[in-house]
Protein backbone atom coordinates (compact mmCIF):
# COMPACT_ATOMS: atom_id res chain seq x y z
CA UNK A 1 0.00 0.00 0.00
CA UNK A 2 1.33 3.34 -0.69
CA UNK A 3 2.37 5.91 1.89
CA UNK A 4 -0.45 9.01 1.85
CA UNK A 5 0.78 12.22 1.29
CA UNK A 6 -0.54 15.09 3.63
CA UNK A 7 -4.29 16.28 2.55
CA UNK A 8 -5.27 18.97 4.72
CA UNK A 9 -8.52 20.55 4.31
CA UNK A 10 -8.43 24.49 4.67
CA UNK A 11 -12.39 25.30 4.52
CA UNK A 12 -12.85 22.65 7.53
CA UNK A 13 -9.49 24.23 9.23
CA UNK A 14 -11.23 27.53 8.73
CA UNK A 15 -14.24 26.05 10.44
CA UNK A 16 -12.55 24.90 13.58
CA UNK A 17 -11.63 21.92 12.90
CA UNK A 18 -7.37 21.03 13.28
CA UNK A 19 -4.94 19.26 11.54
CA UNK A 20 -5.17 16.76 13.78
CA UNK A 21 -8.73 16.20 13.54
CA UNK A 22 -8.46 16.12 9.76
CA UNK A 23 -5.67 13.13 9.85
CA UNK A 24 -7.77 11.51 12.52
CA UNK A 25 -10.15 10.83 9.86
CA UNK A 26 -8.40 10.02 6.94
CA UNK A 27 -6.66 7.13 9.41
CA UNK A 28 -10.03 5.89 10.28
CA UNK A 29 -11.45 6.19 6.70
CA UNK A 30 -8.25 4.02 6.05
CA UNK A 31 -8.75 1.50 8.07
CA UNK A 32 -11.99 0.48 6.60
CA UNK A 33 -10.27 -1.26 3.34
CA UNK A 34 -8.47 -3.84 3.63
CA UNK A 35 -7.98 -7.04 1.28
CA UNK A 36 -6.04 -10.31 2.01
CA UNK A 37 -5.43 -10.83 -1.94
CA UNK A 38 -4.24 -8.35 -4.30
CA UNK A 39 -6.38 -7.71 -7.33
CA UNK A 40 -5.35 -6.62 -11.12
CA UNK A 41 -6.96 -3.20 -12.28
CA UNK A 42 -8.09 -3.75 -16.12
CA UNK A 43 -9.06 0.14 -15.97
CA UNK A 44 -10.13 3.31 -13.53
CA UNK A 45 -13.52 4.60 -15.11
CA UNK A 46 -14.42 7.01 -13.11
CA UNK A 47 -13.24 9.39 -9.82
CA UNK A 48 -15.53 11.16 -6.96
CA UNK A 49 -14.67 12.41 -3.55
CA UNK A 50 -15.94 10.50 -0.94
CA UNK A 51 -15.32 13.00 2.24
CA UNK A 52 -11.56 13.54 2.87
CA UNK A 53 -11.33 10.63 0.46
CA UNK A 54 -10.45 10.46 -3.31
CA UNK A 55 -11.99 7.68 -4.60
CA UNK A 56 -11.76 5.32 -8.12
CA UNK A 57 -14.22 3.52 -10.04
CA UNK A 58 -12.14 0.38 -10.72
CA UNK A 59 -13.14 -2.17 -13.51
CA UNK A 60 -11.27 -5.64 -11.95
CA UNK A 61 -9.50 -7.76 -14.70
CA UNK A 62 -11.26 -11.13 -15.44
CA UNK A 63 -14.11 -9.61 -13.32
CA UNK A 64 -17.76 -8.32 -14.36
CA UNK A 65 -18.72 -4.97 -14.84
CA UNK A 66 -21.49 -5.52 -12.21
CA UNK A 67 -18.48 -6.54 -9.91
CA UNK A 68 -16.52 -2.78 -10.24
CA UNK A 69 -15.97 -0.91 -7.24
CA UNK A 70 -15.12 2.37 -5.45
CA UNK A 71 -11.53 2.25 -4.11
CA UNK A 72 -9.63 5.18 -2.45
CA UNK A 73 -6.63 5.94 -4.10
CA UNK A 74 -3.90 4.83 -2.02
CA UNK A 75 -4.97 1.49 -2.77
CA UNK A 76 -4.20 1.61 -6.62
CA UNK A 77 -0.37 1.79 -8.17
CA UNK A 78 0.45 4.78 -8.69
CA UNK A 79 1.06 4.12 -12.49
CA UNK A 80 -2.62 3.60 -13.05
CA UNK A 81 -3.48 6.93 -11.45
CA UNK A 82 -1.13 8.76 -13.58
CA UNK A 83 -2.27 7.67 -16.76
CA UNK A 84 -5.46 8.85 -15.46
CA UNK A 85 -4.59 11.72 -15.13
CA UNK A 86 -2.19 12.38 -18.01
CA UNK A 87 -2.97 9.39 -20.33
CA UNK A 88 -0.08 8.02 -21.83
CA UNK A 89 -1.19 4.59 -23.62
CA UNK A 90 -2.72 4.94 -26.68
CA UNK A 91 -6.13 3.00 -27.66
CA UNK A 92 -5.76 0.02 -29.95
CA UNK A 93 -6.76 0.29 -33.51
CA UNK A 94 -9.84 -1.90 -33.77
CA UNK A 95 -11.25 -0.08 -30.79
CA UNK A 96 -10.29 3.47 -32.03
CA UNK A 97 -11.96 2.05 -35.67
CA UNK A 98 -14.89 1.19 -33.64
CA UNK A 99 -15.53 4.78 -32.06
CA UNK A 100 -14.94 6.32 -34.99
CA UNK A 101 -17.38 4.58 -37.35
CA UNK A 102 -19.92 5.33 -34.70
CA UNK A 103 -19.13 8.43 -33.96
CA UNK A 104 -19.61 9.51 -37.94
CA UNK A 105 -22.64 7.51 -38.12
CA UNK A 106 -24.01 9.46 -35.24
CA UNK A 107 -22.71 12.94 -36.72
CA UNK A 108 -24.22 11.80 -39.92
CA UNK A 109 -27.95 11.10 -38.21
CA UNK A 110 -27.89 14.41 -36.26
CA UNK A 111 -27.18 16.32 -39.97
CA UNK A 112 -30.02 14.76 -41.36
CA UNK A 113 -32.64 15.53 -38.98
CA UNK A 114 -33.69 19.02 -37.73
CA UNK A 115 -34.75 18.19 -34.78
CA UNK A 116 -33.02 17.44 -31.64
CA UNK A 117 -29.13 18.41 -30.80
CA UNK A 118 -27.49 15.88 -29.06
CA UNK A 119 -26.93 12.55 -28.80
CA UNK A 120 -24.99 9.65 -27.07
CA UNK A 121 -21.97 7.36 -28.15
CA UNK A 122 -21.43 4.48 -26.41
CA UNK A 123 -17.61 4.41 -25.45
CA UNK A 124 -15.49 4.40 -22.28
CA UNK A 125 -14.74 6.81 -20.16
CA UNK A 126 -10.75 5.80 -20.88
CA UNK A 127 -11.25 6.30 -24.53
CA UNK A 128 -12.66 10.16 -23.84
CA UNK A 129 -9.59 10.65 -21.43
CA UNK A 130 -7.39 8.93 -24.22
CA UNK A 131 -8.20 11.00 -27.21
CA UNK A 132 -8.87 14.27 -25.84
CA UNK A 133 -6.07 15.02 -23.34
CA UNK A 134 -5.01 18.23 -24.04
CA UNK A 135 -7.43 18.88 -26.57
CA UNK A 136 -10.31 21.75 -26.76
CA UNK A 137 -11.42 23.68 -23.51
CA UNK A 138 -13.01 22.50 -20.10
CA UNK A 139 -16.08 24.20 -19.43
CA UNK A 140 -17.69 22.21 -16.29
CA UNK A 141 -17.48 18.58 -14.71
CA UNK A 142 -15.44 16.98 -17.61
CA UNK A 143 -17.28 18.60 -20.70
CA UNK A 144 -15.20 20.02 -23.66
CA UNK A 145 -15.81 22.49 -26.05
CA UNK A 146 -13.83 20.85 -29.10
CA UNK A 147 -13.23 22.71 -31.97
CA UNK A 148 -12.77 20.43 -35.66
CA UNK A 149 -9.23 19.81 -35.19
CA UNK A 150 -9.59 18.24 -31.79
CA UNK A 151 -11.31 15.56 -33.51
CA UNK A 152 -8.33 14.63 -35.28
CA UNK A 153 -7.25 11.25 -32.96
CA UNK A 154 -10.20 9.78 -34.66
CA UNK A 155 -10.36 8.45 -38.14
CA UNK A 156 -12.44 10.28 -40.15
CA UNK A 157 -12.78 11.05 -43.63
CA UNK A 158 -12.30 15.15 -44.44
CA UNK A 159 -16.03 15.91 -45.17
CA UNK A 160 -17.10 13.86 -41.93
CA UNK A 161 -18.67 17.29 -40.55
CA UNK A 162 -21.22 17.66 -43.59
CA UNK A 163 -23.69 15.80 -44.72
CA UNK A 164 -25.17 16.89 -48.53
CA UNK A 165 -28.88 15.10 -49.24
CA UNK A 166 -29.97 16.19 -52.38
CA UNK A 167 -28.34 16.15 -56.07
CA UNK A 168 -28.07 20.19 -55.91
CA UNK A 169 -25.64 20.20 -53.26
CA UNK A 170 -27.86 21.14 -50.46
CA UNK A 171 -27.14 19.90 -46.89
CA UNK A 172 -26.30 20.93 -43.52
CA UNK A 173 -23.22 21.13 -41.60
CA UNK A 174 -21.64 20.93 -38.05
CA UNK A 175 -21.18 24.26 -36.26
CA UNK A 176 -18.33 24.61 -33.80
CA UNK A 177 -17.66 23.77 -30.95
CA UNK A 178 -19.22 20.57 -30.35
CA UNK A 179 -19.62 19.97 -26.73
CA UNK A 180 -18.62 16.49 -25.54
CA UNK A 181 -19.21 15.25 -21.94
CA UNK A 182 -18.28 12.03 -20.17
CA UNK A 183 -22.00 10.60 -18.77
CA UNK A 184 -21.98 7.68 -16.02
CA UNK A 185 -25.84 6.00 -15.47
CA UNK A 186 -26.05 2.75 -14.32
CA UNK A 187 -27.97 -0.25 -15.31
CA UNK A 188 -32.16 -0.99 -13.91
CA UNK A 189 -31.83 -0.88 -9.91
CA UNK A 190 -33.61 -4.38 -8.78
CA UNK A 191 -32.94 -6.84 -5.65
CA UNK A 192 -32.57 -10.31 -5.43
CA UNK A 193 -32.95 -12.76 -2.21
CA UNK A 194 -29.98 -13.62 -0.48
CA UNK A 195 -29.66 -16.49 2.74
CA UNK A 196 -33.94 -15.39 2.82
CA UNK A 197 -33.54 -11.67 2.97
CA UNK A 198 -34.21 -8.92 -0.04
CA UNK A 199 -30.73 -7.26 -1.10
CA UNK A 200 -30.13 -4.97 -3.42
CA UNK A 201 -28.50 -6.54 -6.41
CA UNK A 202 -25.06 -5.30 -8.29
CA UNK A 203 -25.82 -2.34 -10.77
CA UNK A 204 -23.50 -2.04 -13.65
CA UNK A 205 -21.89 1.24 -14.43
CA UNK A 206 -22.98 2.35 -18.21
CA UNK A 207 -20.48 4.65 -19.98
CA UNK A 208 -21.28 7.22 -22.44
CA UNK A 209 -20.07 10.35 -24.33
CA UNK A 210 -23.15 13.01 -24.95
CA UNK A 211 -22.50 14.61 -27.51
CA UNK A 212 -24.03 18.30 -28.60
CA UNK A 213 -24.21 19.64 -31.74
CA UNK A 214 -25.53 22.78 -33.67
CA UNK A 215 -25.81 22.51 -37.32
CA UNK A 216 -26.08 25.26 -40.30
CA UNK A 217 -27.34 25.24 -43.51
CA UNK A 218 -24.68 23.96 -46.57
CA UNK A 219 -24.05 24.37 -49.99
CA UNK A 220 -21.75 22.48 -52.18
Amino acid sequence: MQTRGRNIDFKKLSEGQTEEENKRKLRKASKCYVYENKFNVERLICKRKDGLIQKYLVKWESYSEYECTWEPWFHLPKIILDDFSTPKIEIDPDTLQEISDEFRTAVQARLSQRVGSHFYISSTFDSFRRLFHNRGTEVQKGRKLLQRDDFSGLLLPEDWDIFVYTKLGEGRAVSFPIKVTPTLRWSKKCYRVVSGSLVEAPRRPLESWKVEISTARYHV
